[in-house]
């Protein structure tokens, strides 16, 4: 077959690639190799077709500009695809109607139209554009023409073990993707691995806990990733990390060496030694705006990841921030195009969706998450003699529980508007507060007993549900869980019963 394809892109070293962010960012990667392949294809089709055009009427390609750009597909192609949509564009595209009721979009920026999920978007249709691409292929390939199919990126994923079943998915996945087995704290053994990478991807944190303190010691270690990323032809670094918004005592270490890493980026972007350094904060501390008002963050996903806080200390913000992949996209497509991405923090927060616009987008298909953790008993001192005793596996976790529990009830001073060129908006921040539930839901109110009965019975059988659907999460088994969809009842139900299982006073 005529068409050519080439093994690699430039290269990409994906540290933690098993972890759920590591493969965020590689099927990101892997769609934007998709999509770049396709608009090689594309545009080959159309050069061949202008030409042929050009031909049968004796005009040169000096006179291509008679001719549309691009070129529509011919009746024949589109009988070559599956899809006969009359409304089936060139590019895998379909126009579909917003969500959003006109009153809604009135007042919804274009940073909240990015927040709502695929579904309320125009969004590009996968099958289809995959479908047109195959009849264009197999036209140039009768024809004898050829296509430059180098890949986009090539995703080097790094592992701890090469031989590991997640190891081996990741294989199976594309031969885009090299997985290579590296001994962390051997720099010797990280050499090869950062020879030629255009790009780092370092992801030590989940949640804004440290997954892998190995790697977050390899990365600052003499040798380690850092020095070796100074040294050598790699221009852009990706850190996905935790902002630290607490000056004060007993700030986990992780967190410490998290913020010096941090530093050292931004010193090597100013030396000049790389084009870009991100520091992506994927552990912000959803705080509280004033007594009895909560703040939650929501997801631009098909799906919302929430997490439920209330205006007491019995509820451990987790940030779930599943955005990470477009915008590692976004930044490796256009590092030194973007100031946005130079020497900066991104703050993946916003101000663009009401309580009210937030619920609608929250009966379309979402799930609310909250996790209890024991109210504030000790003072930062007590605690860090408790911690003592701990295994040293378990310490960093209490630190980091007690670090969270007394972060203060103020959103931060320093927000970022959604429009602003400093902060890059991806996930949204919402006023969630009893009050102003009972305007959204009116029916939410002092529960009796029957009606608690009966939403903890509703509550039981969407716990069944989601064990049926066998919907697996990452969180931690403490988690409490309640998946629901369009109905209030089940909305209501989560509520009360989180209200009933972390204290009164709750929401």
């Amino acid at each position: 077959m005529p068409l050519t394809k080439h093994e690699t892109g430039r290269v990409v070293c994906v540290f933690s690639a098993t972890s759920q962010r590591g493969r965020a960012v590689i099927n990101a990667l892997l769609a934007a190799n998709q999509q770049h392949y396709q608009q090689r294809v594309t545009a080959e089709y159309n050069a061949v077709k202008k030409r042929e055009m050009l031909a049968a009427h004796g005009l040169s390609m000096a006179d291509a500009w008679l001719l549309p750009s691009p070129l529509p597909p011919s009746p024949n192609m589109l009988q070559r695809s599956s899809s006969r949509s009359s409304r089936f564009l060139e590019n895998g595209f379909e126009a579909t109607m917003p969500a959003l009721t006109l009153a809604a979009a009135a007042t919804t920026s274009a940073a909240a139209a990015l927040a709502l999920p695929g579904s309320a978007l125009s969004a590009p249709n996968e099958e289809a554009g995959a479908s047109l691409t195959r009849a264009m292929e197999a036209s140039l390939s009768a024809q004898g023409e050829t296509v430059d199919g180098t890949a986009r990126w090539h995703i080097r994923a790094i592992t701890r073990s090469s031989d590991s079943i997640r190891a081996a998915e990741l294989r199976d996945l594309s031969p885009d993707i090299e997985v290579v087995e590296a001994d962390l704290s051997d720099p010797a053994s990280l050499a090869p691995v950062l020879r030629d990478a255009f790009a780092v991807f370092l992801s030590p944190f989940y949640q804004c806990f440290p997954l892998s303190p190995r790697l977050l010691e390899a990365i600052r270690l003499p040798g380690g990733v850092l020095d070796q990323v100074a040294d050598g032809d790699t221009q852009v670094v990706i850190l996905d990390g935790v902002e630290r918004p607490r000056q004060d005592a007993l700030v986990p270490e992780s967190m410490r060496t998290a913020d010096a890493i941090a530093e050292r980026l931004f010193s090597l972007v100013k030396e000049g030694k790389l084009v870009s350094a991100t520091v992506l904060d994927n552990g912000i501390p959803f705080e509280l705006s004033l007594e009895g008002h909560g703040i939650v963050p929501i997801s631009r996903e098909g799906f919302f990841e929430l997490d439920l806080l209330a205006p007491t200390n019995s509820t451990l913000p987790f940030c779930a921030v599943s955005d990470i992949g477009p915008l590692v996209s976004l930044i490796l497509e256009s590092p030194r195009d973007h100031d946005l991405f130079q020497c900066k923090h991104v703050d993946l927060v916003s101000d663009v969706l009401s309580p009210r616009e937030l619920s609608m987008q929250l009966h379309q298909n979402s799930y609310l998450s909250c996790t209890p953790i024991r109210p504030r008993e000790y003072t930062d001192e007590t605690c860090e003699e408790a911690s003592k005793q701990l295994p040293e596996a378990q310490r960093e976790m209490a630190i980091f529980s007690r670090y969270w529990q007394g972060c203060p009830r103020q959103r931060r001073p320093s927000r970022e508007s959604s429009t602003s060129r400093r902060g890059f908006a991806l996930t949204t921040w919402a006023d969630w507060s009893a009050a102003n539930m009972k305007a959204i839901l009116p029916q939410f109110a002092t529960p009796s007993a029957s009606k608690v009965a009966q939403s903890l019975q509703v509550a039981a059988s969407t716990a069944a549900r989601l064990q049926n659907a066998q919907l697996g999460t990452t969180r931690e088994e403490s988690m409490f869980l309640i998946p629901f969809g369009s109905s209030d009842q089940d909305l209501e139900a989560l509520f009360l019963v989180s209200s009933m299982t972390l204290g009164p006073g709750t929401l």
